[in-house]
């Protein structure tokens, strides 16, 4: 799933961007190889303990454990792989001062596939698109780099287009989880109670292993924004 100008994708290529259109069950993908993968993100990927909302784990919320996560549970699926999670979602609360420069610390240690999970927080869609754009961009100036981008857990069909936007113009992956969160199995508050509401609307362990499952999948096959 190397970054490939449209124009060179081929039959198979072209499929993966069509919505609907698969390959059969008798012709599997083989699982992608990487080696060191970087996770950017908002809460659902990584979060610190905060006593404010009774939350004292450090991983993807609201996980019951940091191998129940979503980067976690997809990390174990590629045989050999590392990871690192990175919350960046200051580029969705005040995008015109994110600071690129925040992640080259991560980029330094030459990871090969990077996830990009971003959009739930955004309270303002004509802000975040060129932030966006931007961060996709930086990433894009390694050839060597695979780019996953994570559309909204929570579905914003405004955010959901500049995400699009963006990954289709660098060519990079895309991963669309926007049919998860309506079913209440994949919410946390499903499995167990929180005394913060906020938390509980959140991937359980569930959903996160079925974001892992969708990701996964769109690398195994390609897929590419629409």
């Amino acid at each position: 799933m190397r970054r490939t100008p449209l124009a060179r994708l081929g039959a198979a290529g072209f499929c993966a961007l069509i919505v609907g259109c698969r390959d059969s069950a008798a012709s599997p993908r083989a699982v992608p190889s990487f080696h060191r993968i970087l996770f950017l993100g908002n809460s659902i990927t990584s979060h610190g303990p905060d006593q404010s909302i009774g939350r004292t784990g450090d991983w993807g919320m609201a996980a019951t454990s940091a191998v129940n996560d979503y980067a976690h549970v997809l990390t174990a699926r590629i045989p050999g792989a590392t990871l690192e999670e990175r919350n960046v979602s200051g580029l969705e609360t005040d995008p015109a001062h994110f600071d690129l420069r925040t992640i080259d610390s991560s980029l330094s240690r030459a990871p090969d596939l990077v996830v990009v999970e971003l959009g739930d927080n955004v309270s303002n869609a004509a802000a975040f698109r060129p932030a966006y754009a931007a961060l996709i961009a930086r990433l894009a100036a390694t050839p060597s780099l695979t780019i996953l981008c994570v559309n909204t857990w929570w579905s914003s069909p405004n955010v959901d287009r500049a995400i699009q936007e963006a990954c289709f113009t660098a060519g990079a992956g895309y991963a669309d989880i926007g049919g998860l969160y309506p079913n209440p199995i994949n919410r946390a508050a499903t499995e167990r109670s929180f005394s913060d509401r906020g938390i509980g609307i959140h991937p359980g362990d569930t959903g996160m292993k079925n974001i892992a499952d969708v990701l996964l999948s769109a690398l195994s096959r390609g897929e590419r924004a629409p």
